[in-house]
């Protein structure tokens, strides 16, 4: 059975536990739309809105003497989503540069426009 682009983001990112997914389906196709149908693009993006989502989260050691690093994930989807870029560049023709992470109010215009504020929060 082919992959469809969202299965595609979903493998890039490694949202591939169907019990808790880190995206709902609805998610996933609007970053798909946003990015112009660009999987890796749109696996960037769903990288960026993780680094953000674990940013707040803190790091702590547990009673049991394990260790929480909650912060590393932000820093680990923030590399991930650098190297995504790197990819689609290189794979269009683009310049590295000419590939950079979406800032939320460009996100919140383009949903404004077309009448989608009732979108999550966590997509912006």
């Amino acid at each position: 059975m082919p992959f469809t682009p969202r299965d595609e983001v979903r493998l890039e990112i490694s949202d591939t536990d169907v019990a808790e997914p880190l995206f709902t389906d609805v998610e996933l196709d609007l970053l798909l739309e946003r990015n112009d149908s660009n999987v890796l693009l749109a696996a960037a993006h769903a990288c960026d809105i993780l680094a953000t989502r674990y940013a707040p989260k803190f790091d702590f050691d547990a009673l049991d003497q394990k260790s929480f690093k909650l912060s590393q994930l932000s820093r680990a989807y923030e590399a991930r989503a650098e190297a995504l870029r790197d990819r689609a560049a290189r794979a269009s023709g683009l310049s590295v540069q000419s590939v950079t992470r979406r800032d939320t109010q460009t996100d919140r215009s383009y949903l404004e426009r077309r009448g989608r504020l009732d979108w999550p929060e966590r997509c912006l």
